[in-house]
């Protein structure tokens, strides 16, 4: 199988996650990494899941905020009063 990894996110899972912070489409993401867009939909649905995001525009949120930061995502928005409720 494959390695695991120590990150919430696997190495691909944040490239395409860096990607849709910054507005694209999966169809473009698909093509800037050469994948096919169903790829990029699973990572993205698998980071959405893994990060407790309920949409692409949380995605951005987090990691503007550093979600890989040892505090976590939902500690640093509630610190910096984000609502962190997920619809």
């Amino acid at each position: 199988g494959r390695p695991r990894h120590d990150d919430v996110l696997t190495p691909a899972e944040w490239k395409v996650a860096e990607q849709v912070r910054h507005g694209m489409t999966n169809r473009r993401i698909a093509e800037r990494m050469g994948v096919s867009a169903d790829a990029v939909k699973f990572h993205v649905g698998n980071a959405l899941s893994k990060l407790g995001f309920a949409s692409r525009e949380h995605i951005d949120e987090g990691m503007v905020l550093g979600c890989n930061h040892p505090m976590g995502p939902f500690e640093l928005m509630d610190i910096i009063g984000l609502d962190v409720t997920l619809d």
